[in-house]
């Protein structure tokens, strides 16, 4: 009787410890304003715009919005591992790591739609440098987006599509994801969903309606960081379609004032974007040296995002030419089609 009682004791040990255990391994939400000091709790429900967390007893309601990362208490160390390789952009390694785990074999569903998220975004971040199928990822994120709706990740996958149809001419179903976005509760998503629609409608050549969305955006007051580069961005856009609706000097005008408002080493994007409004104004005001010179400015200096210098190099590969230096022009194409050979770009003639 008594080596029965010491072995229920055990086990009663085992459960109690085990449950002690499960206590301090708790869900974690870390928050954009604080992303060093997680809440830590038990997530009760997760919906594609509010994540509610019980902490003490206490049910929490945070914004997704407001939350830069969560981490289920019941992640494979794998998943943990791939979160912080994509926040150091470090995609090959994630997906190398990411494909160890098998999603059928994890009992929580917020972690099987993390580690489908995860696959989504990492295929579609390596097919921007060729080291993917773009169509893999369009059918990675059509998949999540379509089973995952209630996902905190779900607007950031709609845009993600967007980007990524935008990428290779399917304008209109850019403009849909974007359109999306902008469902979305928060201002700071209506206002980037506005923006990313905007580039969607100059892609189809509705530069009109792309400059309604720019000068809705353009119009406000910007009193954070992000919206500041939004609106830089906006202003950006707006020069173009000047530029394309046959306004070039008020757009190069405006190009100057952002040239001069920003600092070229933090908004690199927003430079880029200038310098090729800046090229298509001066293309519809017949200037093609001085357009030549300030998609020179996005080639060499500002080349960063994928998008903005591949329309760089594709715009230098007719531009030089015109100037009698087809070694250069053959050197842009080249380098067009060697990174962004599956982009709009690159199709073009």
């Amino acid at each position: 009787m008594t080596r029965l009682m010491s072995v229920f004791t055990g086990f009663i040990l085992v459960l109690l410890l085990a449950g002690s255990l499960r206590a301090q391994i708790q869900d974690q939400i870390y928050l954009h304003e604080n992303p060093t000091r997680p809440t830590r709790g038990v997530i009760d429900d997760v919906t594609a715009t509010v994540v509610k967390i019980r902490v003490n007893s206490v049910v929490r309601e945070v914004n997704v919005n407001d939350i830069a990362r969560i981490t289920f208490a019941d992640d494979p160390n794998q998943l943990q591992q791939v979160r912080g390789m994509v926040r150091r952009k470090q995609y090959e390694a994630a997906k190398a790591e990411l494909d160890k785990l098998n999603i059928s074999e994890q009992n929580n569903e917020w972690v099987q739609a993390d580690i489908q998220f995860f696959n989504a975004l990492l295929v579609s971040r390596l097919s921007i440098t060729g080291k993917a199928d773009k169509q893999e990822a369009g059918r990675l994120l059509a998949a999540f987006i379509a089973e995952q709706k209630t996902s905190f990740h779900y607007y950031e996958a709609q845009e993600l599509f967007g980007d990524l149809a935008a990428s290779v001419g399917g304008f209109d179903k850019a403009a849909e994801s974007y359109r999306e976005v902008g469902t979305a509760p928060w201002p700071e998503y209506k206002n980037r969903a506005a923006v990313l629609e905007a580039g969607a409608l100059v892609g189809s050549g509705d530069h009109a309606a792309a400059l309604a969305k720019y000068e809705q955006v353009s119009a406000l007051k910007p009193t954070t960081e992000q919206m500041r580069t939004l609106h830089a961005q906006a202003l950006a856009g707006k020069a173009r379609c000047l530029g394309a609706t046959g306004r070039f000097q008020e757009g190069l005008q405006l190009v100057e004032q952002i040239i001069k408002d920003n600092d070229p080493k933090t908004q690199q994007k927003v430079m880029a974007q200038a310098y090729n409004a800046q090229g298509v104004c001066y293309l519809a005001n017949s200037q093609p040296k001085d357009a030549l010179i300030a998609y020179l400015h996005t080639s060499e200096l500002f080349y960063q995002d994928p998008d903005t210098h591949a329309e760089a190099l594709y715009q230098l590969s007719k531009l030089w030419e015109l100037v009698k230096k087809s070694g250069e022009a053959n050197r842009a194409r080249g380098l067009l089609r060697e990174r962004y050979g599956d982009s709009v770009w690159a199709q073009k003639p």
